[in-house]
């Protein structure tokens, strides 16, 4: 999955459905319009970046870019926007597109961009400058494609940070930092054969730990795919849409 890499599959292990940030703004944004505004408020937190990718293959200057990006999020954080969410699709992620193209089209019309902000406590766009214009290998591509990749790669750097932050303070965090590489991917024989020795473990409890380290990642995609639907059906059809993104 990603760079052409081949080998060991996503394993996603099915799990319980439970109430989850888009979940709750599409069920209580009613009833409980504080806990849905802060759902979709943290939904927002994490995909700025995909937003600003669109934004520059649409021909923004960057500039501009930053600044529509910074808008639209206050925008789809306004009390009075979130009372007319209608999901697309009940995909967190179909429905920001769909909202970011409305918002573009209401946009069109001004001339000049005004410093956007308000009480939101978003993520500095300038100063991850340098990580803003890594968009990547793009060439050739549409918009909506782009978005796509970039939120399935936020998706996967949010799992691997989860990963990192559960492995990583343990007492085989040696042990984890030589496998990590090889999450999606086949672990070269001789890797094992160095580690048998470097951490005095058996070739069985090696392949048990890598076992064990890519299970809790399909644990923590599949997780974080279900804070972004809004029925357990779902979550199935975004991995299955995320591989096939990354695998382009």
């Amino acid at each position: 999955m990603g760079n052409n890499r081949t080998g060991t599959n996503l394993l996603v292990p099915k799990s319980g459905f439970r109430t989850t940030c888009w979940s709750a703004v599409v069920e209580a944004k009613s009833a409980n319009p504080e806990d849905a505004h802060q759902a979709l408020n943290e939904l927002c937190r994490r995909y700025w970046h995909p937003i600003y990718s669109y934004l520059r293959f649409r021909q923004f200057s960057s500039h501009d870019a930053k600044d529509l990006t910074q808008g639209f999020f206050v925008h789809l954080l306004s009390r009075d926007f979130l009372k007319s969410v209608e999901p697309a699709n009940g995909r967190f992620r179909s429905f920001l597109l769909a909202s970011l193209k409305n918002f573009l089209s209401n946009e069109r019309e001004r001339a000049a961009a005004q410093k956007r902000g308000g009480e939101i406590d978003f993520v500095s766009l300038e100063s991850a400058a340098g990580q803003l214009e890594a968009i990547g290998n793009s060439a050739g591509r549409a918009p909506e494609e782009c978005f796509d990749r970039d939120w399935a790669k936020t998706v996967v750097r949010r799992v691997e940070q989860r990963l990192d932050e559960e492995f990583k303070p343990g007492e085989q965090a040696s042990l984890f930092a030589a496998l990590r590489a090889y999450i999606r991917e086949d672990v070269p024989a001789g890797l094992y054969e160095e580690l048998t020795r470097t951490e005095a473990l058996t070739l069985p409890a090696l392949k048990s730990f890598t076992h064990r380290m890519r299970k809790r990642f399909g644990e923590l995609l599949r997780e974080e795919i279900g804070e972004t639907v809004a029925t357990r059906a779902e979550i199935d059809e975004e991995l299955r849409h995320l591989v096939q993104v990354l695998r382009k």
